[in-house]
């Protein structure tokens, strides 16, 4: 997605999706300070999460492969069963803060 984006040669896509990369770095650098540092520094997250959400929406409508690399298709149950037949069977597995649980 990226690379096709980058060879896009639409300047303003290419712009917005490095914006969004910034932004993004940004976010993850934020959490990795501790809380005092960040509001010394004026940092404000949810700020910057917004951002990023807007420019989300922004590259998903100008960008296809953009669209399906973040707004994966959903899923149910029933298309699962129809996937697996009569005799399949499903795993799921969650990871949580503690424990790791595999639900048959």
């Amino acid at each position: 997605m990226k690379k096709r984006i980058l060879a896009s040669g639409d300047t303003g896509l290419v712009n917005q999706f490095e914006q969004w990369q910034a932004v993004k770095n940004s976010i993850a650098k934020a959490y990795n300070l501790p809380i005092a540092q960040r509001e010394k520094q004026g940092i404000d997250i949810p700020k910057l999460e917004n951002e990023a959400n807007e420019l989300e929406r922004r590259l998903s409508a100008r960008s296809e492969d953009f669209k399906e690399a973040f707004n994966p298709p959903t899923y149910t149950y029933q298309d699962l069963q129809k996937k697996l037949g009569k005799n399949g069977i499903a795993i799921e597995m969650m990871r949580t803060e503690f424990y790791e649980y595999v639900v048959i």
